[in-house]
């Protein structure tokens, strides 16, 4: 038994509310439950209880058993005293409140149905990656609807506070975080440290100074990832942008990053970081597209172009200096979706929330719900197990949901997880 199961079962009042009394036999009315309290303190805030035909209103907290409240040193913490009622699945201990006054005791094992006990613990378990997994086709597809949504949008509620952090480190500057978080993104797993470190090593403002040059965008961003240090004959276009940057490195006071931070191992030669630092600049060349992320009056969906590819240099290198056969080297549909998915989306949903105008975080939640449903290891073994496949937004909420609960078997803290509790499969 874990104190997960029981907040469920408290918050969604999932027992016999009728019939129950305290530990010395007290009726016990739940007019509110109170707001479930993830910080420090009682688990449950501003409850309304009637206890032995007096209302209060106060705190709730909840254990496995009655004597985790002095195993937990609540007895020592004054945030404690506001505790109406505790609540507890068996009842071994009194508990005194200051020392001396007894606090009312809720014992729920016998309240509890035993076909919720049952349930979750076939969840607890369960030894599958995904222990939802013989559950979920019982969950009815408007609830399942409902249900993948909100955790799309919830995840998109999450990210934005980490755009919001970012926010405030770049003193409110929403394009350079856009530039930045662009930055990270591009350089997906493998290389997203080296990317990050790319973008802080130069302003966004910067660079948009100079991409009215190919050249010259290509120079700063392949010069700042420290690979125009070297001394290379013959190779008349890496002089030619080691030429421009020597000169924008010299105006700017710039400082490059180590170029040993790149990372090539167990990689594929279409995703080696020459390749995407050249696809990056052509991002970075779309007119205004981090400007327009924040016009009301661009559509989201036609920010990035359909074909970008890089300088056609990049067709026969993946190097510089080492000539390889042709091969294709524009942004692929998938990187795009992501680029959509991982930043764009967040950007416009957080620059909605921040400025006051709903509509435009709604216009990021339904773009994203037209969004290719993204393939990855994770999500095909979701969608095997039946769940929900039709766009991004439904790939993000698996992504969620994984992250957030399954990998910690927080069953009774999902919402897929208290479906199958609350109305065990047949």
């Amino acid at each position: 038994m874990i104190e997960n199961l029981l907040h469920y079962i408290w918050k969604t009042r999932n027992f016999d509310v009728i019939n129950v009394k305290t530990t010395d036999n007290q009726s016990v009315k739940i007019f509110n439950s109170g707001l479930w309290n993830r910080d420090a303190g009682p688990d449950f805030k501003q409850a309304i209880i009637e206890i032995g035909g007096v209302t209060w209103a106060g705190d709730v907290e909840i254990h496995v058993r009655s004597s985790d409240w002095y195993r937990h040193n609540h007895d020592k913490d004054e945030k404690y005293n506001s505790v109406i009622l505790h609540v507890v699945y068996e009842h071994d201990k009194d508990v005194l409140l200051k020392g001396s006054e007894s606090i009312p005791t809720l014992e729920l094992k016998k309240y509890i149905a035993e076909e919720t006990f049952n349930s979750y613990k076939r969840l607890a378990d369960s030894d599958m990656r995904i222990p939802c997994k013989f559950g979920v086709k019982d969950i009815p597809k408007e609830k399942f609807e409902e249900i993948m949504l909100a955790t799309s949008i919830e995840r998109l509620d999450r990210k934005s506070q980490a755009v919001f952090e970012e926010l405030r480190g770049c003193g409110y500057d929403w394009e350079e975080v856009s530039f930045r978080r662009m930055a990270r993104n591009f350089g997906f797993r493998t290389n997203s440290t080296a990317f990050e470190l790319l973008a802080k090593s130069v302003e966004y403002k910067q660079i948009a100074k100079h991409t009215t040059s190919k050249l010259q965008v290509y120079a700063i961003i392949f010069g700042q990832a420290g690979l125009l240090d070297d001394e290379i004959e013959g190779d008349t276009y890496y002089e030619a942008l080691q030429y421009e940057y020597n000169y924008l490195k010299y105006k700017y006071k710039w400082i490059a990053i180590d170029k040993k931070i790149w990372n090539k191992l167990r990689l594929r030669p279409a995703n080696f970081h020459c390749i995407r630092l050249a696809q990056f600049c052509e991002l970075l060349l779309v007119p205004n597209l981090i400007q327009n992320i924040f016009d009301d009056k661009f559509s989201i969906e036609d920010l990035i172009p359909q074909e970008l590819e890089p300088h056609e240099y990049w067709k026969k290198h993946y190097e510089f200096a080492k000539e390889s056969k042709s091969h294709k080297n524009n942004i692929g549909e998938t990187a795009v979706n992501l680029l959509y998915i991982n930043t764009i989306i967040p950007i416009k949903y957080s620059f909605g929330i921040y400025v006051g105008k709903p509509a435009v975080t709604e216009r990021a939640v339904l773009f994203q719900r037209g969004l290719q449903f993204e393939a990855n290891h994770i999500t095909r073994k979701y969608k095997e197990a039946g769940f929900l496949c039709r766009s991004a937004a439904d790939s993000q909420a698996i992504m969620e949901i994984s992250e957030k609960y399954c990998v910690s078997r927080k069953c009774a803290c999902c919402p897929i997880g208290q479906q199958i509790i609350k109305k065990p499969p047949v």
